[in-house]
């Protein structure tokens, strides 16, 4: 290996003990030939040369065991995806780094996920390293050993590197007469615990796209890395895109989402994919819309919402989403009840999420009867998923108290709901008792007074709790 080959790896350079060896040998020559003389000048003291010979190669020997040894410490506004490919000389990881990873890089600024995504480069020395605690890792995930030291080396690694998603393997050349190299590579995603199926399904889709073994000719490297970057750019941002599910980050998915389908338009060999990335990112779009539903922040939730049916007509969320649109941003609960009724001519059978829009609707109409009637319909059936409608119902009315205390009626709602719904009496206790106790004397509110003292006498009864 010539001095030109050995410093062709620029930055790369100096993780290799080839470069030490020549650093080191050459400062000796330079303190031999030009320091000391120059020392000698104001001191012959041997402990000075000694000094002088210990300082450049302490300085000389840590640079080197940093850039060997010490991986990059990325920041948490960006996740990585971290390319840990090991390759025999300079030239090959140069195009690995020019031509791979900037190719990577290049799809991510056109797809606009630059914001969110970046490309590491680890060296060899390192990408050795990180090969072997994913194996490591791997295997004791295998033994069902979750924390063993292993599985924390590397989690800690990773947390360094803020690695979302690592490819690693190895790129050699085979064949001397045709010159071809070939990349032997894995990958690796790192997402949040999820359940059995839930894995399993990612997994399949990842061996799906996953191409382990790529060849092409040396001649042709330069097209080579680019095509097969894309390939990679693909499969990762759709991996990443199924995680952001499992990890909640329903924000996230919608920017890969977005960025995924503008890419798939433009390219004729991922056609098949269009529709299947629309419809996850119709999903996210309604995933993120019950997250900020739940979080209190309705009109960001309405947003999202709509979105979503842009993306998937449904007539029957579409006129629910009105119903909250019209209570929420107009004020108009009449107006809002109208499209509830529009709901109930068109909900698919066994399904009652508009009979709670209904409940809410007509108390706040102070159409108290009524509303008593609607609820002893809600008490008197169940439906699939119904669930998730008490749990929106209870945080959007959490939301009205918080925003305005004398909404009286969500104490009310929410103390109902918790007993006859989730079978919670000691909190339901609390929620009727305050009712009871704000609403006083006031006429509008008596039906639901009554029947609030009804389900506190029924709570005294079965857990005996007194006033």
């Amino acid at each position: 290996m010539n001095i030109k080959e050995l410093l062709s790896e620029k930055e790369f350079a100096f993780h290799r003990i080839e470069t030490l060896v020549f650093l080191l040998l050459t400062s000796g020559l330079v303190l031999m030939q030009v320091v000391i003389p120059f020392i000698n000048t104001y001191s012959t003291s041997p402990l000075v040369h000694l000094a002088a010979f210990l300082l450049v190669y302490c300085t000389i020997v840590g640079y080197w065991y940093y850039n060997r040894s010490v991986f990059p410490k990325n920041k948490s506004t960006k996740q990585h995806i971290v390319i840990a490919i090991i390759s025999e000389n300079a030239k090959q990881k140069t195009r690995i780094t020019n031509d791979f990873s900037n190719q990577i890089k290049r799809l991510l600024i056109e797809c606009g996920l630059d914001t969110h995504f970046d490309i590491t480069v680890l060296h060899n020395h390192q990408s050795r390293i990180i090969q072997n605690r994913v194996n490591l890792f791997s295997q004791s995930l295998r033994a069902n050993i979750p924390n063993s030291e292993d599985v924390i080396k590397f989690n800690k690694l990773t947390k360094r590197l803020n690695a979302k998603f690592i490819i690693y393997g190895d790129l050699i050349k085979r064949n001397p007469e045709n010159s071809t190299y070939c990349l032997s590579i894995e990958a690796m995603i790192l997402h949040r615990p999820t359940d059995v199926q839930s894995g399993k399904s990612i997994h399949e889709e990842f061996q799906k796209l996953w191409n382990k073994e790529i060849t092409f000719l040396e001649k042709e490297e330069l097209t080579g890395f680019k095509a097969n970057a894309e390939q990679i750019f693909f499969t990762a941002s759709y991996m990443i895109g199924l995680v952001t599910f499992v990890d909640n980050n329903y924000t996230q998915g919608i920017k890969v989402w977005e960025g995924l389908e503008q890419y798939v338009k433009s390219k004729a060999d991922l056609a098949e994919y269009l529709d299947k990335v629309q419809k996850l990112k119709s999903a996210s779009y309604f995933l993120q819309s019950r997250f900020l539903y739940f979080s209190g922040k309705i009109e960001e939730s309405l947003i999202c919402r709509n979105k979503y049916l842009e993306l998937t007509p449904n007539i029957y969320d579409k006129y629910l989403t009105e119903a909250v649109n019209q209570i929420k941003l107009r004020n108009d609960p009449e107006l809002s009840l109208d499209f509830v009724r529009k709901a109930e001519k068109v909900a698919p059978k066994n399904e009652g999420t508009w009979r709670y829009s209904e409940f809410y609707l007509l108390i706040r109409l102070s159409k108290c009867v009524e509303a008593l009637k609607s609820l002893d319909n809600i008490l008197e059936y169940n439906f699939p998923n119904e669930l998730d409608s008490i749990n929106q119902v209870i945080s959007y009315n959490t939301t009205c108290l918080n925003e305005d205390p004398s909404h009286l009626q969500s104490h009310f709602i929410i103390g109902v709901l918790t007993y006859k719904k989730l079978n919670l009496p000691l909190p339901a206790y609390e929620k009727l008792e305050l009712f009871i106790n704000s609403a006083g004397n006031q006429l509008n509110w008596q039906p639901l007074i009554q029947r609030t003292q009804q389900y506190l006498d029924e709570i005294n009864k079965t857990i005996g709790v007194k006033k």
